[in-house]
């Protein structure tokens, strides 16, 4: 990360994560108003970076989403990976049955939740690519998963 010049104004990424379309219709008028607003009320120059899987056809929490509400976040930098594409680096280095990854044939979980968590690792990944790539044009990152509905405001 870059540190600002006395006087000049913070530079912050706003990185949301996740399968965007699942929620963000709820969340993303509470990520606006209690982080995207206060930020912009403190003076601060935000960026907004979404990084989002692409499920295709395939039905989530017993849904079909809509891929074009990604479009209700006004971000600057978007990164897409298909499922498929995620699912096939899972069974490459984990094999399908996780086998190669001691630390989750530990846990008493479905294969399905196993995966979901892995699945939800590589999104984290990718923020962490881009903020290595890109951190040094930045002061400071706030992170987010899509998901998440702020209740209260961040503290600036």
């Amino acid at each position: 990360m870059h540190a600002a010049a006395v006087g000049e104004p913070l530079r912050v990424v706003l990185c949301l994560f996740g399968i965007i379309p699942r929620a963000i219709r709820a969340t993303w008028p509470s990520i606006a108003a209690r982080v995207l607003q206060v930020l912009h009320d403190q003076h601060m120059v935000v960026t907004i970076a979404a990084f989002s899987m692409d499920v295709g056809d395939q039905l989530v929490d017993g849904c079909r989403l809509q891929t074009a509400d990604v479009e209700l976040i006004p971000y600057d930098h978007l990164e897409v990976v298909a499922q498929s594409k995620v699912e096939s680096i899972i069974d490459a280095d984990c094999t399908p049955e996780l086998t190669h990854c001691e630390m989750l044939k530990m846990q008493n979980l479905s294969l399905a939740i196993r995966r979901n968590a892995l699945k939800q690792m590589y999104l984290e990944s990718m923020v962490g690519r881009f903020l290595a790539r890109n951190g040094s044009a930045f002061d400071a990152a706030v992170v987010i998963h899509s998901d998440f509905f702020a209740l209260t405001s961040i503290n600036a």
